[in-house]
């Protein structure tokens, strides 16, 4: 087995939303990154569901923060257009992250705009030997 082989065996996947359907801006559960380490693909996903709704759209954003309740920011560059898919992968530094993420969904359109969406995050936990 090759030592990339081996090193991909390790890779963490944690779900940041799980998938569901919204009918109204949500932000998902906080998730604790402080035991990851290097480079986390970040994976966003909203389709809309909906063919009755009016220009339905979907704005997903990645945002981080020290504490659970604090004040969030947004994480420069991972933010979906507002569209009525979106299907995105980022790749995020964690030396670029606070301790939690989470991700904020803002929902437009008239007529229940419906959307399917997900997230996750796939990451490799620091080494401790």
């Amino acid at each position: 087995m090759s030592s990339l082989s081996r090193s991909l065996a390790y890779i963490t996947r944690t779900v940041l939303q799980v998938q569901a359907t919204k009918t109204a801006s949500f932000t998902s559960t906080p998730v604790d990154l402080s035991a990851v380490e290097g480079l986390i693909l970040i994976t966003l996903k909203a389709f809309s569901t909906n063919g009755g709704a009016s220009a339905p759209t979907m704005l997903c954003k990645l945002t981080t923060c020290e504490t659970v309740g604090g004040s969030y920011t947004d994480v420069t560059g991972v933010t979906t257009t507002a569209a009525a898919a979106s299907d995105l992968e980022f790749v995020v530094d964690k030396n670029k992250l606070k301790r939690f993420v989470l991700i904020d969904g803002t929902i437009g359109g008239t007529s229940t705009p419906t959307f399917a969406v997900s997230g996750e995050a796939h990451y490799w936990k620091k080494y401790v030997g």
